[in-house]
This record gives structure tokens, C-alpha cells and sequence, in this order.
């Protein structure tokens, strides 16, 4: 039943997405892009730079949960 459910919206979202038109972006959607992913990059490297100096007897981890797992693995692997 759960499958079936699934295999459901997968086709009522699929429908949709066809009824939707796609403009190009325009030079300021773009830009406003990559300032996004500069500050996401920045943001990720702040917060590995600060886990592994993180001083012995404290723990230090990202705040945002959403994020977390993925802070931790990211920065485990640039420390090796």
C-alpha cells in the first residue's frame, strides 16, 4: 500500500511539473545564485575550520541539526 502511494504522487507531481513554464533567469537571478552558494561555501568552511580546532576536552559540532551530519563527515574527511 505504501508503494502504491508513493508511485501515485511521483505521477501527480510529475503532471504538474509539466504545467509549469520555465523562464531563463535573468543576469541579477544568476548572480543572486552565486552569491548563495559563495556564502553557503563560506559558511561550510568557517564551520570545519572551527571543529577541527576545537581544543581537546571541549565538543564542538554544528548548531543547525539539518546540517550537522553533513558538517561532521565533510570535516572528518579534510582533517585526514
Amino acid at each position: 500500500m505504501k508503494i502504491a502511494a508513493v508511485l501515485f504522487l511521483l505521477l501527480a507531481a510529475c503532471s504538474t511539473c509539466y504545467a509549469i513554464r520555465k523562464t531563463g533567469a535573468t543576469r541579477w537571478q544568476s548572480l543572486e545564485r552565486v552569491a548563495v552558494y559563495a556564502t553557503a561555501e563560506f559558511d561550510a568552511a568557517a564551520t570545519c575550520r572551527a571543529i577541527r580546532s576545537c581544543p581537546p576536552g571541549y565538543v564542538c559540532t554544528e548548531s543547525n541539526p539539518m546540517l550537522r551530519p553533513l558538517a561532521g563527515r565533510m570535516c572528518r574527511v579534510a582533517a585526514t
